[in-house]
């Protein structure tokens, strides 16, 4: 063993030592400038003139050794030439950014001016890029400028080929062309914008309800704790939460779809991290936060009232909104068991809140289904005793007309009310069902088109309760209100003939209360007015006097007598354009005079009442105040009189009592 170890040293001695002893200068040269070329390429900072000028020297060295060094095998530098050339020409001329087109080293050499066109191929692939990644695209070149570069290097370049340059040119001035006509399909923007719209829908689900500066579970559970109570203590908020949770629905499958689809891309895992992220605390929120808010609204609607009857309208929002609860959860977590379990009991909690509100608040079931309508019958109206058999929506002018009015929440809402505004709080208008408009239509006696009217105080069985039960239109002996003669009084204007008419009753409180505003229920009904016109002007008469016969001018004043002469004209002329004044009454006991800081008479007034006829029948006059004031002109004297305007106090009156 040992004299084969030094006989293989001896060998190893022997074949090396003749290569020292036969170098040569030409050696020397190849391997320093061999050395330069590696570190050249290495480094990426080769010139091209540079790099030929060194194999050239390397070629020469070559050449020198086969003559000068005798015994030396020049194979390993041939070899050695072909090595370095080799790994050149892989490296680029011009390094591209990462995910650009690399052009080739040899259209480079052939025709260095193409380096331009690429510089504007990768604006056009950055633009792409961004339009894929659903972003804007920065364009700053054209495609005009991709076409003026290509044609000035075949210009610089006579001679050389560009298939693949003239092919790119159009493919993406096609592209871009379709970019902008939107009618460019990418797949990898569709899951982009599919990400963003999942992160969009589940971050507007969680607004409010869990504060977006984090996603940390622990954190989620603390902000839960100090926020019970947020559905449950303002119902409304779940009307509000599920708007917003609206786009949320088939968010699990929507997401594993999504989730599917990125495997076909790169560079969209921080999107769909995004979306976990929000989605895991969603998942937490529906978990931890949501089921005990379903329970304590489902607890509250067993509760018993404490403000009055419209608590029972808070218990069945209550019950509903844990359901509204419960339907936002699965439509974004279809097979979410725990929300499967509690809406049968929501369900349940419904149905007991609205059993309970018939009696105290709702007549009956029937008004419950029918809230925001009118009734009507031809015999007052029992409420909870509503027979849809003898409920009527076609009359005659001689028979009578009796209604009922359901509501969603008792009347009157006496919150904010002076307590005499609180008994007169209903208001029912009627008009041809052509006239429909918004606001009050009062009697026009001009037009004769239309009946309005308010009327009617609620009674002490209405008080309290979702319903208005009224009489439109009695016969004198049992009309228990004034509106069945407003009613008569409208029939007798309108031509004879059957009308359809249209009928709102509602609250007469113009303000929000409590977030509410005053409700409203319609219908439309007909009336024919054709037959026995003398049966219809009786009864009109009659309930003019049932209803307006105690009505008389004011009494005049103490000097008003004596007043009175002086004002004899303008008083007989009358103050109301086309309208034949019947008595005057100075009401002002005197004159009342008006003194300036030097105590010097200005003026004096008094007031006085009219009284005029408004119909073609004499049966209704209208009684209306006026100041009149006469201007000091000095020496004891005033000058004549003159209206100085009206009193807001018309008042209507039967003209046979105008004189009494």
């Amino acid at each position: 063993m040992f004299f084969r170890v030094v006989i293989s040293c001896v060998i190893l001695v022997y074949w090396a030592a003749p290569a020292r002893a036969q170098s040569c200068g030409p050696q020397s040269n190849f391997e320093r400038v061999s050395g330069q070329i590696e570190e050249c390429i290495k480094n990426g900072a080769c010139m091209e003139s540079q790099v030929k000028s060194y194999f050239d020297g390397l070629e020469r060295y070559v050449k020198q050794m086969e003559q000068q060094c005798k015994g030396v095998n020049t194979k390993g530098y041939q070899d050695t030439i072909t090595r370095l050339k080799k790994q050149h020409g892989n490296v680029p001329l011009v390094k591209a950014p990462a995910n650009r087109t690399q052009p080739s080293n040899e259209i480079l050499r052939s025709c260095p001016g193409i380096k331009s066109l690429y510089e504007d191929f990768w604006e056009f692939e950055k633009c792409f890029d961004q339009y894929d990644n659903n972003e804007s695209c920065n364009l700053v070149t054209s495609p005009a400028r991709l076409t003026s570069f290509f044609n000035r290097a075949k210009g610089q370049c006579p001679g050389v080929s560009f298939p693949d340059e003239e092919k790119r040119i159009k493919d993406y001035t096609a592209r871009l062309d379709a970019i902008n006509a939107k009618t460019w399909k990418s797949p990898r923007r569709e899951l982009v914008k599919s990400l963003d719209t999942l992160q969009g829908d589940c971050i507007s689900c969680v607004i409010d309800l869990i504060p977006l500066n984090t996603w940390d579970l622990g954190e989620l559970d603390r902000h839960f704790a100090t926020n019970k109570g947020y559905f449950s203590k303002r119902v409304y908020r779940v009307a509000e939460w599920q708007k917003r949770c609206v786009q949320t629905a088939g968010f699990s499958g929507r997401e594993a779809k999504a989730l599917a689809l990125m495997k076909s891309f790169q560079g969209l895992e921080p999107q769909a991290n995004k979306v976990a992220q929000c989605r895991k605390a969603l998942d937490h929120t529906f978990e931890r936060f949501i089921p005990a808010e379903i329970e304590d609204l489902m607890n509250l609607s067993r509760g018993e009232p404490v403000n009055g009857p419209n608590d029972y309208l808070l218990f069945i929002d209550q019950a509903k909104g844990a359901l509204g609860l419960i339907d936002t959860v699965l439509s974004v977590q279809p097979g979410n068991k725990t929300m499967v379990a509690l809406r049968k009991k929501a369900e349940e909690a419904i149905k007991k809140a609205d059993a309970r509100s018939i009696g105290p608040l709702y007549a009956s079931d029937f008004h419950r289904k029918n809230i925001g309508k009118v009734f009507f019958s031809e015999q007052p109206i029992i409420p909870g005793k509503e027979d849809p058999k003898v409920l009527k929506t076609s009359f005659t002018a001689n028979g009578t007309i009796y209604g009922i009015a359901y509501f969603s929440r008792a009347l009157p809402i006496e919150i904010g009310h002076a307590k005499e505004e609180a008994e007169q709080h209903v208001y029912f208008k009627v008009l041809l069902d052509r006239e429909k408009k918004p606001g009050r239509i009062a009697y026009d006696r001009k037009t004769k088109g239309s009946v309005g009217f308010g009327g009617g105080k609620l009674t002490g069985t209405d008080k309290g309760k979702a319903y208005f039960v009224f009489e439109l239109y009695a016969d004198p002996k049992s009309s228990k209100n004034v509106s069945s003669f407003h009613f008569a009084r409208g029939l007798w204007t309108l031509p004879a003939g059957a009308h359809q008419l249209y009928i709102s009753v509602q609250s007469n409180d113009y303000r929000v209360q409590n977030g509410m505003a005053f409700e409203e229920a319609t219908a439309v009904f007909s009336v024919d007015a054709s037959a026995d016109r003398d049966s219809l002007k009786k009864r009109y008469y009659e309930l003019a006097d049932k209803w307006m016969g105690n009505v008389r001018m004011t009494k005049s004043g103490k000097r008003g007598k004596s007043i009175l002469p002086a004002l004899a004209k303008m008083a007989k002329e009358g103050y109301a354009p086309n309208e034949k004044v019947l008595r005057t009454v100075v009401t002002s006991d005197d004159w009342n005079v008006t003194l300036n800081i030097a105590g010097v008479p200005v003026y004096r007034e008094v007031y006085i009442q009219n009284a005029y006829s408004v119909d073609e029948e004499k049966l209704i006059c209208i009684m209306q105040s006026y100041r009149i004031r006469e201007n000091f002109q000095g020496r004891g004297k005033y000058g004549p009189p003159f209206s100085d305007g009206t009193v807001p106090d018309e008042t209507e009156i039967l003209c046979k009592n105008v004189n009494k």
